[in-house]
Order: C-alpha cells, then sequence, then structure tokens
C-alpha cells in the first residue's frame, strides 16, 4: 500500500507543471534579502522568465550606471542604462551590424562621456549621454579587449603568416572618429609566436607618450614560454626599453600595467615588478600567490601610498610600493577575484567569484568588515518554484556613486543597486 502511494506521489508529481519563477524588480517581499550589511535599493530583473543572465562590470557614470545584459532579447547582447538612484531605464544600446555577432565577452571600457568594446570581429564606441552609436567598424582578426587613455582607444590584431607564425599589431583610434592606425609591430622570433597585451600609457617629463606592455610569446613546437615587458615611445618612434624573458614562470597575465607617477606596476604570472621609468631600471620584482595564485583577474590599485594586490587566491596584500615590502595581508579575502578593487571612505571594495561574494575590507589594516552574497541568493531553499542558490554576485565587479554611497553590481538574475553601510 505504502509503494502505491508513493507511485501516485510520483506520478502527481510528474503530471504536475510547474511554473517558471518570474523575477520581481524587487525580491525582499518575499524573504532571503540580509539588510545587515547592505541595503537594496533596487534591483532589476534581466528577463520575464527564470533564465540565468549575467553582466559585466557595471559603469557609473555622472548619475545613472550602466549593465550590460548577456542575455538579450534574442536579437543579441545589450546595454541598459538606468537612473542611478531610482533604477528607471533611461536608455537601451542594441545596434549591432548583425544579432549573430552581439556576443561581447568581455567589459566595455569608458573614456569620458563614451564606452567602447569588441567582440573580435566590430567595434562600437556609444555615447553615454544620448545612448547613440558614436561609431562602429569591422576590426578582424582582433582581440576581445579594448584599453583607452589619452583620447585614444587600443586594440591588439593578429596577422597570421605562413608555417603557423603571427604578427602581433597594436592599433590605436582616437575616440571620437575610428581610423586604426598601426602603432607598434612584434614579429615572430626563431619559432616564438608574439602576442602583445594591451598598454597603459605613461607621459615622460618631454611630453612623449609612451606604452607600456607585456609581449607573450610561446613556442608551439617545443611548448616554451616566454615574457618580455616593453617600453614603445609612440612619440618618437622607437623602443623606450625591453626587459627580456622576465617573467620566471613564462606566464605573463592579460592585466594591464599599472602606473603611478613615474612608476609602472607590472603583474606577470606570480611575479609582481615595479618599474622605475624614467631611469629604466626594477626597483623590485616580489613574488605572491605561492605557485598557485595567479595575478591575473584583478588589476593593483593603490590609496594612501600601498599598492593593493589580490591574485586568484584567498590572500589579499598591502605592500610599499617604493620597496615592495608587504605592510598586512589578509589570508581570508575569497578566491576567484572579478573585475576591479575600489577605494573608497576608507575601504577596499570588490567581489569574489569563488564564493560568489561582496567584501568590504579595511584600507589601513586589512581587517575583513564583511563579506556578504547576493541579497537574492537562497541557500538550498526554493521560492516559488525557483532556487536561487546559484545567484552569484562575484563574477560582475562593482561600481560605485561616491556622492550617494551607492553600489552598483549583479548576480546572474538582476542588476542592482546597494546602499553601503557606515563602518
Amino acid at each position: 500500500m505504502k509503494n502505491m502511494l508513493f507511485l501516485s506521489f510520483i506520478l502527481f508529481l510528474g503530471c504536475t507543471k510547474i511554473p517558471p519563477y518570474v523575477p520581481h524588480d524587487y525580491t525582499c517581499d518575499f524573504g532571503g534579502c540580509d539588510t545587515s550589511k547592505i541595503e537594496v535599493v533596487w534591483q532589476k530583473a534581466f528577463t520575464k522568465d527564470s533564465t540565468e543572465c549575467g553582466s559585466e562590470k557595471a559603469i557609473f557614470y555622472k548619475n545613472g550606471v550602466l549593465f550590460k545584459d548577456n542575455c538579450g532579447d534574442g536579437t543579441g547582447q545589450k546595454f541598459n542604462f538606468f537612473d542611478g538612484k531610482t533604477g528607471n531605464l533611461i536608455w537601451t544600446w542594441k545596434e549591432y551590424f548583425s544579432a549573430a555577432n552581439s556576443n561581447v565577452g568581455v567589459d566595455a571600457v569608458k573614456f569620458a562621456n563614451y564606452i567602447f568594446f569588441t567582440n573580435e570581429k566590430e567595434t562600437y564606441s556609444v555615447n553615454l549621454e544620448t545612448g547613440k552609436t558614436n561609431w562602429s567598424g569591422i576590426t578582424l582578426n582582433s582581440r576581445d579587449f579594448l584599453s583607452a587613455q589619452n583620447n585614444y582607444v587600443y586594440n591588439i590584431r593578429i596577422e597570421n603568416l605562413p608555417t603557423f607564425l603571427e604578427n602581433s599589431h597594436l592599433l590605436r583610434t582616437k575616440v571620437d572618429k575610428l581610423s586604426w592606425d598601426t602603432v607598434y609591430t612584434e614579429k615572430p622570433i626563431d619559432r616564438f609566436v608574439p602576442g602583445i597585451e594591451n598598454p597603459s600609457v605613461w607621459i615622460n617629463s618631454e611630453g612623449d607618450e609612451i606604452a607600456i606592455f607585456q609581449t607573450r610569446y610561446y613556442d608551439f613546437t617545443h611548448g616554451v614560454g616566454r615574457i618580455d615587458v616593453v617600453a614603445y615611445n609612440i612619440t618618437q618612434k622607437k623602443e623606450y626599453f625591453r626587459f627580456t624573458d622576465i617573467d620566471p614562470n613564462k606566464l605573463g597575465s592579460v592585466n594591464f600595467p599599472y602606473i603611478v607617477g613615474n612608476k609602472a606596476f607590472i603583474p606577470l604570472g606570480f611575479t609582481a615588478l615595479c618599474i622605475d621609468l624614467p631611469n629604466k631600471k626594477i626597483l623590485w620584482a616580489k613574488n605572491f600567490g605561492d605557485g598557485e595564485s595567479l595575478l591575473r583577474f584583478q588589476p593593483f590599485i593603490m590609496a594612501n601610498n600601498k599598492l593593493y594586490i589580490k591574485p586568484d587566491g584567498f590572500t589579499m596584500y598591502a605592500v610599499n610600493p617604493d620597496t615592495g615590502v608587504e605592510l598586512w595581508k589578509d589570508t581570508d579575502s575569497g578566491a576567484g577575484g572579478k573585475g576591479e578593487m575600489i577605494y573608497y571612505n576608507g575601504v577596499i571594495y570588490f567581489t569574489c567569484s569563488g564564493n560568489g561574494k561582496l567584501y568590504a575590507i579595511e584600507e589601513a589594516t586589512g581587517k575583513k568588515l564583511w563579506a556578504e552574497p547576493s541579497p537574492n541568493k537562497f541557500k538550498a531553499i526554493y521560492n516559488n518554484f525557483r532556487r536561487f542558490d546559484s545567484a552569484n554576485i562575484g563574477e560582475s565587479g562593482i561600481a560605485i556613486d561616491t556622492v550617494n554611497n551607492l553600489l552598483y553590481t549583479s548576480d546572474y538574475y538582476f542588476m542592482m543597486c546597494l546602499k553601503l553601510p557606515k563602518h
């Protein structure tokens, strides 16, 4: 009899149609929001069903915030610009050449009132004020991320050569008009194929523009790598310096060089370098991550004369920028960091994809003030037949409105505005 009842129950479940959960713009109405540390001011669902979507890094501009909707609506990914305080939608952009080419897998970059992004085939510039396309064009065989600084947008193009070799070209165009110019070219050395990483630009005392970047060489025949750190004087069209085969682990990093004053801080595989740019010499080199955690996702930042370094692992470091001497470290700051660390009002904020949390670290001491998951995260609990235990807040990075004390981020379901607590 018990077996018959159990079988009937299973058949009932199999025949019962469970409706998908439709995300609300506000989800605290049915529980789950932990406002002990962060208060949800507003949030907007990516889709009208329960599809997991997510966004890249939010971009704050004046009084508004930009999110990229990775799901789109069947016509490709789209960018949504909201009023930062109210969450009211101001404009949406999805003017791709075709929906098939709308997969923009990396962050857009901002310069002045424009954003720039690419999908390896096409590059776009959008005006943040109006939501209108500023310019767009075909960029074949390009890398899928850009940098924007000093009124220029930079990209990398790969030129295929015979016998499986390649040239790597550093390109740039003015921010207000699309016209790519080849600034610099790395050619194969023996069997080593070059790959330029995006640069940061230093202006020297003579006013020359000098691009600082890594070139990652790889010999595919013998499985051997090599990393060079290069400085190229764009103004004078000549190499300024080159440190050859500088990474002991031969890994390099896609993270940009971080330039403060006349110093460049270079993230390599497990090693950080500090270069005195005017004197063309390495001031210090230090290993971080103990051979396990790469300097891969989170760029360096500086505040109050401390350099902050967050490898992929659980440890975060503060070091003296002049000597590399460790000032403090926190060994429980989450693994798999994404997006930028942001210093604001004595606190460093960042997200970690490993545990899906937003972190607040006291800048002066390294003390962890709090680490909070998405307010939409329900641990192993079903709510209206929709389980949100995968609502990871750590994949999308953050932006902060310092005037109104608001932080913007997203999980897999919602774009959100959070009120930061006072510490």
